[in-house]
């Protein structure tokens, strides 16, 4: 579609068109196609029924959105959903953000929700047709909502040219958001170079930015290639895994390369921090948890936000004996290059908790209990409860009266032991995500199951208790055994009865089973772990 085209069918001439292309049993068919040519221009023609069809495609990505917004087809595969665009867009207008640039805003989905919740945006989109999708679609969100008129600009071109962090992200209430394209010529990808605008650019956004970035990626993107001064937060909507989203807060240094940053983490008490006796701008221990890049720390310089700044010196400790905190001697050091101990050998990456003080690492990103920090975790929309990164899965257990299937959010976020601990249960086996244990509880993060039996990881014994129970319907879940339920379950000669079953195929720590299985909604909840969304 040229940019003529799109202009027209944004107009109110179009509208009837689009009207009468709503009724149409099948938009995409010829006869369709040959009944609006003999009144309209071939190309109107086709972009009146192509705008039919991809907006019923839409419906159940983007609900009632997708019957009046302008739509293409590259646009709608990357749409934020309503639920994570709100979620986002309310997060920043909590943390104080009042303006938005929004340097790929695409068909302007995030843009309208920062809007609605009463961002001032300003739009960039470097493809000229969707950008003038991007303005029909915010001025139609505009009109709907008294208020929100004269909201948002937008503005034709690439980012790297009309984008400037040090102006558009000057302070806290300046933020920029970006959702680069994740499309080549092959299709999607995954791999940060085949980002636009380039990673490398985002990384000069990263470095400039005085106020807050939010990057939306895929939820494929390399864990390794994170940010080590970012929070990263993987979405999950409604079961699927929709996007990994990463926020970087006033304060924060450029995040480099990851072996160069010092990962801490301030793990004492609000209260003690509060305490008139504590001193403050001293640091009283660090703990860390384990990521993809391991890193040395020599020593820490904390500074409340009206302090002078201290050194303190970090003990000598194995990587393996950091899971717990570790104490720092509380006496100044003369300086970040002359720890008065040997350098600590930290595993790689740290968690941070919230402090009652606003404090500086060196060489570490600024924490703050207002704003987010440093870590990552696994977000479930619509529950919208968060799910932080803990310490690594407890030693695998033996099958018990409870199976769990965590979320792809929890697994992408590396939050499973965090799970495990919070319902009590054991993984399966190594590096397996199913959970089992043997008290009932329902939990946002998973889905539960109750195990009815086992079988031998055997097509002869399955197909024995096929037969015996009449299963003609067979839903397959599985890990960690390389099995093609779809391949599986025609090797297994279904038929023969009415019945339905779901199994969990995996190994266990007795070897590899067949777990029959019942989904549970109806099991004793758990209140969700408590943390900002």
């Amino acid at each position: 579609m040229d940019v003529a085209t799109a202009r027209w069918l944004v107009s109110a001439a179009a509208q009837p068109w689009l009207t009468l292309a709503a009724a149409e049993a099948d938009p995409a068919a010829l006869a369709a196609a040959a009944r609006f040519r003999r009144d309209l221009a071939p190309e109107q023609a086709a972009a009146v029924l192509s705008q039919i069809t991809l907006r019923r495609r839409a419906r159940a990505k983007l609900g009632s959105l997708a019957d009046s917004f302008f739509l293409t087809r590259d646009g709608l595969e990357q749409a934020t959903r309503p639920d994570v665009a709100n979620w986002r867009a309310d997060r920043l207008r909590r943390a104080g953000v009042t303006g938005l640039t929004d340097a790929a805003a695409g068909l302007g989905f995030d843009a309208v929700a920062a809007v609605a919740a009463g961002i001032a945006v300003r739009a960039v989109e470097r493809d000229p047709v969707t950008a003038v999708f991007l303005a029909a679609n915010l001025a139609q969100a505009s009109a709907a909502q008294p208020g929100l008129a004269g909201r948002h600009e937008v503005l034709a071109g690439a980012a790297e040219d009309l984008v400037d962090p040090r102006r558009d992200a000057a302070d806290l209430p300046q933020a920029i958001f970006v959702d680069p394209s994740r499309r080549t010529a092959q299709g999607r990808s995954w791999r940060l170079d085949d980002l636009s605008p380039a990673w490398a650019w985002l990384e000069q956004v990263f470095s400039a930015s005085r106020g807050p970035v939010v990057v939306k990626l895929g939820p494929g993107a390399p864990r390794s290639q994170i940010p080590a001064s970012a929070e990263a937060i993987w979405v999950s909507q409604a079961g699927d895994l929709v996007e990994l989203s990463l926020w970087l807060w006033p304060g924060q240094p450029s995040p480099g390369p990851v072996s160069g940053v010092i990962a801490a983490a301030i793990p004492a008490p609000t209260a003690a921090l509060a305490q008139p006796a504590a001193t403050p701008g001293r640091l009283s221990a660090i703990s860390a948890q384990p990521a993809d890049v391991p890193i040395r720390l020599s020593a820490v310089s904390v500074r409340p936000a009206a302090a002078p700044a201290q050194l303190a010196a970090v003990p000598d400790r194995p990587a393996a004996a950091l899971t717990q905190p570790v104490a720092v001697p509380d006496q100044p050091a003369a300086a970040l290059d002359q720890a008065a101990t040997p350098p600590a050998k930290l595993p790689p990456a740290a968690v941070v908790t919230a402090a009652a003080l606003p404090v500086q690492l060196t060489g570490g990103p600024a924490l703050s209990a207002a704003v987010g920090t440093p870590g990552w975790s696994a977000l479930i929309l619509p529950a919208g409860c968060r799910l932080a990164r803990g310490a690594p899965p407890p030693l695998p257990g033996p099958l018990a009266a409870y199976l769990w299937e965590p979320d792809p959010a929890v697994i992408r976020a590396d939050a499973v032991g965090a799970l495990a601990r919070l319902l009590g249960a054991r993984p399966l086996a190594d590096q397996i995500a199913y959970l089992t244990g043997g008290r009932a509880a329902l939990t946002p993060y998973a889905t539960a199951f109750e195990v009815l039996g086992r079988l031998p990881f055997s097509d002869k014994a399955v197909r024995a208790w096929i037969r015996q129970q009449g299963i003609a319907a067979l839903e397959v879940k599985t890990r960690g055994l390389g099995l093609d339920p779809a391949v599986w379950r025609r090797r297994l000669g279904l038929g023969g009865g009415r019945a339905q079953a779901t199994v969990v195929c995996a190994p266990t720590v007795d070897g590899a089973a067949v777990i029959i299985v019942r989904r549970r909604k109806d099991l004793a909840a758990r209140p969700p772990e408590p943390l900002p969304v």
